[in-house]
């Protein structure tokens, strides 16, 4: 691709003092780009340089502009199927349970810039052009959502033209061509690159397991749907990038065989994508062969199947027969059996708490998920007096639909837990 871009001064009588002062002449042609050569082959332009180099123009002989027109609905509701959209959420790190069902207008500046890549996904276009790219975010979330956008544009086989002043996304951004711009006069420069197969972001991340006291003071395990705090004898596997933690890994023992299951991982909003999660998980699974993890959102967001772990099958967890005419019976709205609060309030209810305690023997892995395994009486007791966990047991055995990942390999390379090791995936 040839660009000649420049445009002519046009003098007239009004101006004619200022032309005199300066000694300008009518006509003088100002150059922008004057034989420059673009690869039309990339996967990722970025257009970056001083303000006033003239990128904006330059943009104008690449492509119109991607318009993006925002949906009122909730983001689950974007594409032309659920599954497809919650996918492709994922994939630019939208992957949490509360963003599915939010609006546009709930979220913040990094996550609509990661909404708008996923609509354009969505909407079918195959090339997208962005001006301003990303100017408006702070230089460590911008990077880490650089990083991300070009890892959803080189998986899904998409080009982009991408515009801004900030020069620092490109080891992030990795793309195939960069036009830089200098200013005054305006020049440009075009250099085809190469990028080491490394994760930028990972590669400063520092893998520590960390004590249950940690966990209980870090506001990042809040951001998990299902609230902070689990149940059962656990362990903690944190990613660190600097002293700042933006990731945890928690894992239960599990009671049939003495073995590991991963019950959460969760990672800071701003670096969701970035292989953080993948991280985590292919470090543990490597310390602990034989670990699974049952999850509903690895339906959507192949984390596990990334980090090595094998997909084995997709289950449908019926609720307990008899279950839902019991609740019926005490008044519960079915429709509502989802919502955690409600599960909550209808257990204020003693007469609802007797009714669930009837199923006691179906909820032994949600009153203690791991360690010791108490007797269904004492189960049953346990919710017949505690509206907390009664509502928790509730919600927890409703039907839902599961995912199961297994890690098979049977050698390890543990160290020492408390060892804290970069992480170059």
């Amino acid at each position: 691709m040839r660009i000649d871009r420049s445009y002519t001064l046009a003098v007239d009588v009004s101006g004619a003092e200022v032309a005199e002062a300066f000694g300008i002449e009518s006509g003088h042609v100002v150059h922008i780009a004057s034989g420059l050569e673009i690869p039309t082959d990339y996967s990722i332009l970025y257009i970056t340089g001083e303000s006033g180099s003239g990128k904006t123009t330059l943009l104008q002989e690449v492509g119109p502009v991607t318009e993006i027109i925002v949906p009122t609905v909730p983001l689950y509701a974007w594409g032309p199927t659920v599954s497809e959209t919650l996918s492709v959420l994922s994939l630019v790190g939208l992957a949490d349970a509360t963003l599915f069902v939010a609006r546009y207008e709930h979220l913040s500046d990094s996550q609509k810039a990661r909404a708008r890549l996923a609509l354009a996904i969505l909407d079918g276009h195959r090339h997208i052009v962005v001006d301003e790219f990303l100017s408006t975010l702070d230089r460590d979330t911008a990077k880490a959502v650089a990083f991300t956008f070009g890892k959803a544009l080189r998986r899904m086989g998409l080009r982009a033209t991408l515009v801004t002043a900030h020069d620092d996304l490109a080891p992030y951004l990795r793309p195939d061509v960069i036009v830089r711009g200098r200013a005054f006069p305006s020049r440009f420069t075009v250099e085809a690159t190469e990028w080491p197969d490394i994760n930028p972001i990972t590669a400063s991340v520092m893998l520590a397991y960390v004590d249950k006291d940690f966990y209980r003071s870090l506001r990042l395990g809040e951001l998990h749907y299902k609230g902070k705090y689990t149940g059962g004898t656990k362990e903690y596997l944190a990613a660190f990038l600097g002293t700042e933690c933006i990731g945890i890994l928690v894992s239960v023992y599990r009671m049939h065989d003495g073995g590991r299951r991963i019950s959460r991982v969760v990672v800071h909003p701003s670096y969701r994508g970035c292989g953080v999660g993948v991280a985590l998980v292919r470090r543990y699974v490597s310390d602990y062969p034989g670990t699974d993890v049952v999850a509903v959102m690895a339906g959507y967001n192949p984390v596990f199947e990334r980090a090595g772990m094998t997909r084995t099958t997709d289950s449908h967890v019926p609720a307990p027969k008899g279950l839902l005419t019991a609740m019926r019976g005490v008044g519960m709205d079915v429709a509502r059996w989802h919502e955690r609060a409600y599960c909550a309030s209808l257990m204020a209810s003693e007469d609802a708490r007797r009714a669930l305690a009837a199923f006691a023997s179906h909820a032994t892995h949600l009153v203690c998920p791991g360690g010791k395994r108490p007797s269904v009486d004492d189960i049953a007791e346990h919710i017949t007096n505690d509206q907390v966990t009664a509502g928790r047991v509730l919600w927890g055995l409703r039907e839902r639909r599961l995912a199961k990942f297994v890690h098979k390999e049977q050698t390890s390379t543990a160290t020492s837990p408390l060892n804290t090791e970069p992480c170059h995936d």
